[in-house]
């Protein structure tokens, strides 16, 4: 069962890319996808500088911080793409009529 979840989420993709009409929402997922990735990085660095500069912390909590900010970005992405994907999933049931109750 999960090698056809898995070959769906594929044919998905190659759809996704495929069809002219959602080239713009193409660029507009990944220009999303970036700023999910992007912001938490650049927040905890905001946050990291603020408290190097007030409490006078070690320059190692910059990095675990930036790493810290990384995951939570990279988890967020993966959490978006799964949420995109089930939804196309979704619209593709019903297209074929297979409407269901799972949530």
């Amino acid at each position: 069962m999960d090698f056809m979840i898995q070959s769906s989420r594929f044919e998905f993709w190659v759809t996704f890319m495929n069809d002219k009409r959602s080239e713009y929402r193409f660029w507009l997922l990944f220009g999303q996808l970036g700023f999910t990735v992007v912001s938490p990085i650049v927040a905890f660095w905001f946050l990291s500088v603020l408290l190097d500069h007030y409490f006078a912390t070690p320059d190692w909590l910059m990095v675990v911080l930036i790493l810290l900010g990384l995951a939570t970005g990279l988890s967020g992405a993966v959490k978006q793409l799964w949420a995109i994907a089930k939804r196309e999933d979704m619209r593709e049931k019903e297209k074929k009529g297979e409407h269901s109750d799972e949530k």
